[in-house]
């Protein structure tokens, strides 16, 4: 569980507060309600403050820690401001909305977790959605221990065995969960906090062959006709417009859409330099001309002048105008783009981001590029990955068909007789 010196961490959130153009009068509200917790924190000699310290004290003061039904406003930006502290702390972020609903780990495994996702996040440098669905192999994990009343120092292969059938929705997934967990109880036991490696308790999973993928792919005159789909009068249509752009002739995937910023752009020697959000590696593109051109004109007439960072893609929307969106909007663009543009059957098919990449992959193969340039346009770590989008390239398929041979055989030509004359 992470802590801090309260009146730092006060002094952090004040001036993110202010970065943010929040209301000189939100600021002093808020400032009047930390020092009412602050105080608090005193009488009850907490030293060191922490989101459990701050949720025992809305318990007391407010009655709640979690978004409640039917309360004051006066209420609910109490407890905002309270929790505008605590997800600073523990995310470095303040959240969306105050939570509904709280998830609480097993007692043996809570206050681990934590220290686990740091590290994962830190040392591992995994990305947020490996970090994501880890923490939901967890959140399985601790509801089992708690629904079988199990202790996770009375832990054997049969009770894993249990957890894996019963969360694991297909083989595949409980594969997943059996890898996923172990290395959790792996990082127990390295760490010191169980005595026993219960990571040996995890037994192999068994390999089903999956099945083979149909990729969606969308001609290039389709594509052209999305692109030109766009209202690039307004200040959405332009930001929409970069978004198919990236899409389209990078095949980028929307987390790196999302988080693509002006500090990757190298303008003097027109090229894109960034880390991919799902494997970590370093890609590097050239800077085509649409695309600079068409980031030039968004950031200069419509990108909203409150942005948080230098992300280049924000939102327009008024409760998170100038922050990053988030992947959904960016399928909501695609799906735009294909609706207005009247793509055949666009509803039937795969109609995201992930089309255009797949898209690309084909046009580029159609050309007769090479295997490893398509690998390095797209960010794969080695050609294999790549080799899967050759299955979707049907044209160049039926040109590799043989004519079949006509049989020669009489005992043959025979049998094909005596069937034509019963007909």
């Amino acid at each position: 569980m992470k802590t801090a010196v309260f009146g730092t961490l006060v002094t952090r959130v004040r001036e993110e507060l202010e970065s943010r153009d929040y209301s000189d009068s939100y600021i002093a509200s808020a400032i009047q309600e930390w020092d009412r917790l602050d105080r608090w924190c005193s009488l009850e000699q907490r030293q060191n403050f922490s989101s459990e310290t701050a949720f025992s004290y809305l318990d007391e003061y407010l009655g709640f820690h979690i978004l409640p039904e039917n309360q004051s406003p006066i209420t609910l930006r109490k407890l905002r401001q309270i929790r505008l502290l605590t997800s600073f702390l523990d995310q470095g972020d303040f959240e969306f909305r105050s939570k509904k609903v709280e998830f609480r780990f097993h007692d043996e495994i809570s206050a681990y977790v934590p220290e686990y996702i740091d590290r994962l996040r830190k040392n591992n440098g995994h990305a947020e959605s490996t970090i994501d669905s880890r923490r939901r192999c967890l959140r399985g994990f601790s509801n089992y221990l708690d629904a079988y009343g199990k202790s996770i120092h009375e832990l054997d292969v049969e009770c894993l065995e249990v957890f894996f059938e019963v969360f694991g929705k297909s083989q595949q997934s409980r594969n997943i969960l059996r890898y996923e967990l172990k290395d959790f109880l792996s990082f127990l036991f390295h760490e010191g906090h169980v005595e026993k490696d219960l990571a040996g308790y995890v037994m192999k999973g068994s390999k089903t062959p999956l099945p083979q993928k149909v990729f969606t792919t969308y001609t290039e005159n389709e594509i052209k006709d999305i692109l030109s789909t766009c209202e690039r009068g307004s200040a959405i249509g332009k930001r929409d417009y970069v978004v198919l752009l990236l899409a389209a002739q990078y095949g980028l995937r929307s987390g790196d859409i999302r988080t693509l910023r002006f500090s990757e752009i190298d303008w003097k020697k027109n090229s894109i330099e960034l880390s991919q959000q799902k494997t970590g590696e370093c890609l590097k593109l050239p800077l085509l001309a649409s695309v600079g051109n068409a980031i030039i004109d968004y950031w200069r007439n419509g990108r909203p002048g409150c942005c948080v960072d230098d992300t280049i893609v924000v939102s327009h929307m008024q409760g998170t105008l100038g922050r990053p969106i988030v992947s959904s909007t960016i399928h909501s663009i695609v799906t735009a783009g294909m609706k207005r543009a009247n793509i055949p059957n666009w509803k039937e098919k795969k109609h995201g981001a992930h089309s255009l990449r797949h898209s690309l992959a084909t046009h580029m193969l159609r050309k007769n590029i090479s295997m490893p340039v398509i690998s390095t346009i797209l960010g794969h770590r080695n050609t294999e990955t790549t080799k899967v989008y050759i299955g979707i390239d049907i044209a160049r398929l039926r040109n590799c068909s043989l004519p079949i041979p006509s049989i020669q055989s009489s005992s043959y030509r025979k049998r094909e007789e005596n069937s034509n004359g019963k007909d």
